[in-house]
């Protein structure tokens, strides 16, 4: 059906007759052939988008009912089994980023969903019923939606672009740690940058993800939309699980070449193999405590094309533990060598020391989350969209064989697509 005023009608007479529990109400509902373009003119906040390599699965939550902290998101998601209700959301990359906008841990329970598969679109609606103003606010949301303007792709350009560290500040963080690992017991850091690009006019973050999304289709997509000002905008490769009822899977990524380089090359390097070895071997590890008997994976490194760089990739899979749930999965699993380093502990204790700003999301675990079918990628390649800038981040894995200027070149390199896009 296509939404209009007669189907919010049918929609309130659904939801006046639900009593008791949260209870999800799905409808059949055309969303155009752009959604992303849709959103971006519709007012509502908070407001969060996700999609699945080549847009396979689409999930859009409108609104919010409730927000949780990771423990606080695993005890609502034991006490409301079904598999309709769905958190979406994000963590920061160590807990410590809290802002006023959105906290560190941040899983929402929207009022009202989108998911889109390539043979099905379907609005969800949440039902409160402990809620006062439930319909209301329901009904404020679905007009909303109804009455938005599809908007034009993001067609601005930024100026200049800054970045922190600088370039020599930078050279010199990356011969300190390679010095310390010589004489600790630290065997690699992933050192981040961040990269601030201001526009001449506000940044629409979902107009602006209509024009990034098939630059590069294979990538995780997501936009999350706290409030009018500020949003988290990315594509990412790397998947840190997969969750069913009975089996879970994560991918162990690391390593990078641009592809004009050549990728075959990256399966012969040294460097690029024990760095993503160290992926592997944690995964291996975390993954032996999530499943019930042997975690399966793939003995050969294989090669991740992108559009712009390859990189190393492993996939494993097992048989979920029942005891295991989404949360204990991010909590095992997060974060990886492949955006901390190795022994973890001091890989982190090393990043708040060497790197000159907060990380924020950046490489934190973001998704969606269910007791039923749960889907948390890494958020690397990743930005803030505050106002009319827009703070990018990019990192490198600094192992003793790392050249500082080789390095920033891989930096560069994980921007870049970004920068062809937008650079004046």
């Amino acid at each position: 059906m296509q939404l209009n005023s007669k189907a919010i009608l049918d929609i309130k007479t659904a939801v006046d007759a639900c009593k008791g529990d949260i209870t999800p109400l799905d409808f059949d509902i055309d969303c155009g052939s752009d959604v992303l373009l849709r959103l971006a003119g519709c007012q509502v906040a908070p407001m969060l988008y996700f999609s699945t390599p080549n847009q396979r699965v689409q999930y859009v939550g409108l609104g919010c009912w409730a927000s949780f902290s990771n423990d606080d998101a695993a005890s609502f998601l034991d006490h409301h089994n079904h598999e309709g209700i769905m958190l979406m959301g994000c963590a920061a990359f160590d807990g410590r980023n809290a802002t006023d906008i959105a906290p560190s841990e941040w899983w929402v329970l929207p009022v009202c969903m989108i998911i889109l598969t390539p043979n099905q679109s379907k609005l969800r609606v949440v039902c409160h019923p402990n809620k006062d103003g439930q319909w209301s606010t329901i009904e404020s949301i679905l007009i909303q939606l109804m009455d938005a303007k599809v908007q034009p792709r993001w067609s601005e350009s930024y100026g200049d672009m800054l970045h922190h560290p600088s370039k020599a500040q930078w050279c010199r963080v990356v011969n300190t740690i390679k010095a310390a690992l010589t004489t600790s017991e630290l065997e690699k850091v992933v050192l981040a940058r961040e990269s601030h690009a201001t526009f001449n006019k506000i940044v629409n973050p979902f107009s602006m993800m209509a024009v990034i999304q098939p630059h590069d289709p294979g990538l995780f997509h997501f936009v999350v939309k706290f409030s009018e000002d500020e949003a988290f905008i990315g594509g990412t490769p790397e998947r840190l699980f997969d969750m069913t009822m009975t089996e879970i899977a994560s991918d162990a990524i690391a390593g990078t070449i641009r592809n004009d380089a050549g990728g075959a090359e990256l399966l012969q390097r040294q460097k690029d193999a024990s760095e993503h070895q160290y992926v592997s071997d944690f995964i291996l590890t975390a993954m032996s405590g999530l499943c019930d008997g042997p975690v399966e994976f793939n003995k050969e490194r294989a090669l991740l094309e992108l559009s712009v760089v390859s990189h190393l990739m492993q996939t494993f899979k097992g048989k979920r533990r029942p005891t295991v749930g989404p949360l204990d999965a991010m909590a095992a699993l997060h974060p990886t060598p492949a955006v901390a380093g190795t022994p973890q502990g001091l890989a982190m204790d090393t990043i708040k020391q060497m790197e000159p700003f907060s990380r924020q999301w950046y490489a934190g675990p973001m998704g969606v989350l269910s007791t039923t079918k749960s889907t948390v990628v890494v958020a690397i390649r990743s930005g803030v969209v505050s106002g009319d800038t827009v703070t990018l981040y990019a990192g490198a894995g600094i192992v003793d064989a790392s050249n500082p200027e080789s390095e920033w070149d891989e930096l560069n390199a994980k921007i870049s697509g970004f920068e062809a896009l937008f650079r004046s």
